[in-house]
């Protein structure tokens, strides 16, 4: 069937975006300024989380993050590596690789509408950051899909 194959990768995908959100790391419980509970350490990386998939598409800084959180940038990137293991801007690239993946495959956009759509400034960074995580273009990416590269 046509549909089905597009349905398992929509799964799988969805599959790996809720295991990157929900991997455990390991951390301090004395931190500058007090000890924080893990459950307050969770809540406030998912409240981050949150936040970077609500605005990803979004050209997003580190200090508009911190800002967005009431926290030093420097302690946020420190909390968020340690739960997730890895940077904030590492999960932000990552979500919005996934994001534009979907439209790769499911659109006739051209690669840069999709870029811009999904918030990178440009095709070069785009084309950087997806081979980064794919170990191929988008355009190579949607050509093994089935689709032709626009």
């Amino acid at each position: 069937q046509p549909g089905y194959k597009w349905s398992m990768k929509a799964r799988l995908y969805d599959l790996i975006v809720r295991l990157i959100r929900l991997k455990p790391g390991q951390m301090e419980d004395d931190y500058p300024g007090g000890a924080c509970s893990e459950s307050k350490k969770f809540a406030f990386i998912e409240a981050v989380c949150e936040y970077l998939e609500r605005h990803y598409d979004q050209p997003l800084k580190l200090d508009d993050i911190a800002d967005h959180t009431n926290f030093n940038k420097f302690y946020l990137c420190k909390l968020f590596k340690e739960a997730r293991g890895m940077t904030v801007m590492d999960y932000l690239n990552q979500y919005r690789i996934a994001q534009a993946k979907w439209e790769l495959l499911g659109g006739s956009e051209s690669i840069l509408q999709i870029a811009v759509r999904n918030g990178f400034n440009n095709l070069n960074s785009f084309n950087r950051i997806f081979k980064k995580y794919n170990g191929c273009t988008p355009s190579e990416f949607r050509k093994r899909s089935g689709r032709t590269a626009q």
